[in-house]
């Protein structure tokens, strides 16, 4: 489906050296959350953290988006801890 091209033309933008702005990170993640796949979207904020980009406010406020659309939102507890982890 259609979340599987965006994150085929994530890793080609990796592969070749692309950098990547924070904005492409928010909108798959945006993404992630409309169809229902929030590991995905965790995979992604760990992206944007593996490529020295700090995510701000708009982007903790997509991932949150992202689980409160998702019938397991007791996962976004263990979110809250990476967030907690990385902001410390």
């Amino acid at each position: 489906h259609q979340l599987g091209i965006a994150f085929a033309v994530l890793d080609r933008m990796q592969r070749e050296g692309v950098e990547c702005l924070e904005l492409v990170y928010r909108c798959l993640i945006e993404a992630c959350g409309r169809c229902g796949d929030t590991e995905r979207a965790v995979e992604v904020l760990t992206t944007m953290h593996r490529a020295g980009i700090t995510p701000d406010s708009s982007v903790y406020n997509c991932l949150f988006r992202a689980f409160s659309m998702d019938v397991r939102v007791f996962l976004i507890m263990d979110v809250l801890v990476v967030v907690v982890v990385v902001v410390s």
